[in-house]
C-alpha cells in the first residue's frame, strides 16, 4: 500500500508508523520468534529415531536420483 501511494496525503508519522521495515514492529511482536535449542526442555536422542530418519532420507535421495534419470531419458 506504501508503494502504491496510498499514504501520500498522510501526515509524516502516519507514514512512519505504517512501514514495517522502519519500525520495531517485527522486533516487538511476540509470535516471531526464533526458537533456541532446548527451548521445550531437554534433547532426547536415539539411535532408533536417528537411523530411521536416515533411511527415510536416504530413500528419498535414491527416488529423487532415479526419477530424474528416468525422465531425462524420456525427454
Amino acid at each position: 500500500m506504501t508503494s502504491a501511494g496510498v499514504y501520500d496525503n498522510s501526515s509524516a508519522t502516519t507514514q512512519m508508523y505504517c512501514r514495517t521495515d522502519q519500525t520495531d514492529v517485527l522486533k516487538q511482536s511476540p509470535w516471531i520468534r526464533v526458537p533456541y535449542p532446548g527451548q521445550w526442555g531437554t534433547i532426547i536422542w536415539s539411535w532408533p529415531a536417528t537411523l530411521t530418519m536416515l533411511a527415510g532420507a536416504l530413500s528419498a535421495m535414491v527416488r529423487s536420483c532415479t526419477l530424474t534419470s528416468s525422465c531425462r531419458d524420456e525427454a
